[in-house]
Formats: C-alpha cells, sequence, structure tokens
C-alpha cells in the first residue's frame, strides 16, 4: 500500500455517498483504511447499483467517487 497513489474497488450497491459500499464484509473498508494520507479510493460500477440506500456501520470508509458508464460521482 505504501506504493498506491489510488485504490480501485469493484462496484456493489451504493448510494453515491461515500460510504456503505456494498456487502463484502468490510474486506475493503480494512484495505482502505491501510491507505497513506492522500491516496484517493474510487469504485467502479454500472450505474444501476447507484441506489438510494445501503446500511453503513462503523468500520465503513469513505471512498472519494464512484465511475459509471454513465457518470462519475464525486463523493467528497
Amino acid at each position: 500500500m505504501a506504493e498506491l497513489d489510488l485504490v480501485v474497488v469493484p462496484g456493489s450497491p451504493s448510494t453515491g455517498r461515500a460510504t456503505g459500499w456494498g456487502t463484502a464484509r468490510g474486506y475493503y473498508d480494512r484495505l482502505l483504511g491501510l491507505r497513506r494520507d492522500g491516496v484517493g479510493a474510487i469504485a467502479v460500477a454500472f450505474s444501476i447499483q447507484i441506489v438510494d440506500r445501503v446500511p453503513t456501520g462503523a468500520i465503513d470508509r469513505r471512498i472519494d467517487g464512484v465511475v459509471t458508464e454513465l457518470e462519475v460521482i464525486r463523493c467528497r
């Protein structure tokens, strides 16, 4: 992780609001928690995966954006 400038995570249901990215049981949240300051994180998804609500928890980490086939959603 020390050499990374950007982390790209796979898409799953998301609000496009930076948290609550799917149901990977915290795997990506733990990965994102290892980033050094200044390292961005984006998710790649299909537009159909952007939903109104996704449950969030205490371990959810923020992402900077979501890229779909139709749009780029900035989350911060």
